[in-house]
């Protein structure tokens, strides 16, 4: 009786342990699936969601922290903040794929249009040219690109960020320059003037000199910008990363909510040094049709060859900023002809 008796409690006794591991086992796979909602074709069965052989109550449990983690994911995402018209601008722009010959974010490109684009581009690369775009609106964030991540020699074309950046990051009090209200506003207001109207590189360079680059690197901070802007006055640079810097160029400029802060008269007279540059193949393209704000830079010695330009164009459907950076030096109407091209798929896509 005794060796019966111990058998029988020995079973119980595993039985107990078999059913405390089996609700172990149910209580872990759920919190894995709480822990864990990103899944694979090759993760166990667990984080799966379950087949026909598992227990029915782990089954249960499973539903039930995959319906809880649900629910609290939708009530996260209804308290998220809206992105500014800035961010979500910036956003689309690093999801461009920067090495693909065409690339859209937001815009629906039709078949003719996708084609006329190609033309164009394959029109640049019969002359032995390279180039590469970056085309953002500015109320949609809808971006379009080609080859928007490869980096090219900038040339002047960043004079027109660098400008803007010692103004809104106030390493210039802008409203003094404005003003020439002492000897040292006055003379930045020269070298401001000489430097985006006329791109006179000794300007820029009292200015760097001056300055600095701390103040771009600073204003670039959150952009997603991988070029380094702060250690030369020229540098290589993607059309993707100009075009981030000229989208808060455009915020900065024209964003009705600083509008408050005093240097409305500041700003506005900025904006109209870069509203007819020299060189600038956005302007030749457009300025007939539209206000542009824009610096250009071109170059073809010392082994640089560099025919650029990025701004903003106010457009009859709306305000976008473009970035075209080329080494097709002097060939003023390729660019012109790839630059209506794509203010006409904007136009486009805008009203569509």
């Amino acid at each position: 009786m005794t060796g019966k008796y111990h058998a029988r409690s020995t079973m119980l006794h595993r039985q107990r342990i078999y059913r405390r591991r089996r609700i172990t086992v149910a209580g872990v796979c759920a919190a894995c699936m709480v822990a864990d909602l990103i899944t694979t074709a090759h993760s166990p069965w667990w984080l799966n969601g379950g087949d026909a052989s598992i227990p029915d109550a782990v089954s249960s449990e499973i539903a039930a922290a995959r319906a809880g983690a649900e629910g609290a994911s939708e009530a996260k995402k209804s308290d998220a903040v809206p992105l500014t018209p800035l961010q979500k601008a910036v956003q689309n722009v690093g999801s461009l794929d920067g090495s693909a010959q065409v690339s859209a974010v937001g815009f629906q490109l039709s078949a003719d249009q996708q084609s006329q684009l190609e033309q164009q581009l394959n029109a640049i690369a019969s002359y032995g040219y390279q180039a590469s775009f970056t085309l953002v609106d500015v109320s949609t964030g809808a971006a379009l690109s080609s080859y928007g991540g490869t980096a090219r020699y900038s040339a002047s074309a960043v004079k027109g960020p660098y400008v803007l950046s010692l103004a809104a990051t106030g390493t210039i009090d802008i409203n003094a320059v404005y003003q020439s209200s002492d000897t040292v506003a006055a003379d930045d207001r020269n070298l401001i003037e000489q430097t985006i109207t006329v791109s006179d590189n000794d300007a820029y360079a009292a200015l760097h000199d001056s300055y600095g680059g701390t103040p771009l690197g600073t204003w670039a901070s959150g952009l997603g910008v991988t070029a380094d802007v702060t250690d030369t006055k020229y540098y290589d640079i993607s059309s993707n990363d100009l075009a981030r810097l000229w989208l808060k160029g455009q915020t900065y400029l024209f964003s009705t909510n600083a509008s408050d802060d005093g240097t409305a008269d500041a700003r506005q007279w900025l904006a109209s040094e870069y509203s007819d540059t020299l060189n600038s193949a956005i302007h030749m393209a457009l300025g007939d049709q539209y206000a542009v704000n824009t610096k250009a830079g071109w170059i073809d010695e010392g082994g640089y060859v560099a025919q650029n330009d990025a701004g903003i164009v106010h457009s009859g459907s709306g305000d976008y900023v473009l970035a075209v950076m080329t080494d097709a030096y002097g060939e003023y109407d390729l660019l012109t002809d790839l630059i209506v091209t794509l203010d006409q798929i904007h136009s486009a896509s805008m009203h569509a």
